[in-house]
């Protein structure tokens, strides 16, 4: 068991997916003991913190990682199908 924000108990393996604003996109992530997954909804012409990605179409990320996604590779970018 582990306790939440709110102060109240729960079981350790119950994940919630938070949102956040940041530059121009939205991501969703989830805080784990020691990791992090984040998933990230681009818009065209917004880079994000994405390596060599074509920023003239919309693009999803998921990345899972030990501290705040950063400096994406290009294989963990989703382009949306036209």
């Amino acid at each position: 068991m582990i306790e939440n924000a709110y102060g109240l108990m729960m079981p350790a393996y119950t994940k919630k997916m938070e949102s956040e604003e940041n530059s121009g996109y939205f991501s969703l992530y989830s805080r784990m003991p020691s990791a992090t997954i984040y998933i990230s909804f681009l818009p065209k012409n917004v880079s994000g913190e994405i390596q060599e990605a074509d920023n003239s179409q919309e693009r999803i990320v998921a990345v899972g990682t030990q501290n705040t996604a950063t400096s994406v590779p290009a294989q963990y970018v989703y382009y949306k199908v036209q």
